[in-house]
């Protein structure tokens, strides 16, 4: 028997959601495990959050804008730790804008090859 029908069931099943994937591609169904837990907002943000989506919606808004913030986090800590790492010297293809636009226009004819390889 399939534990999970439809996603009438899923409330049935303790510490999952149903999240969607927003994909256009795919509308398949995914099992997040979620924990509750306690935050506490000023008041004048939590109105704030509320004016735009809602008092039901509250913990969706918190947690997509969680993940923003951590995804812009790691991207800075990974510039911080790659500073330095490129040098002009090592990319002489890039030093001036004549053999920058030489450089793309190389790279758009190399993809354009292989996706006429792959689809025809």
């Amino acid at each position: 028997m399939n534990p999970v029908r439809n996603s009438q069931q899923m409330g049935d099943l303790p510490g999952l959601k149903i999240m969607k994937n927003s994909s256009k591609i795919s509308n398949r169904v995914k099992l997040i495990e979620s924990n509750k837990t306690h935050l506490v907002f000023p008041r004048e943000l939590l109105k704030t959050i509320d004016q735009f989506v809602g008092k039901r919606k509250r913990s969706k808004f918190v947690v997509e804008a969680t993940e923003e913030k951590l995804a812009r986090e790691r991207f800075l800590k990974i510039l911080k730790e790659t500073v330095g790492t490129w040098k002009d010297k090592n990319h002489p293809e890039l030093k001036t804008k004549k053999k920058l636009s030489k450089y793309i226009r190389k790279l758009r004819a190399s993809f354009l090859r292989r996706q006429k390889r792959f689809i025809g």
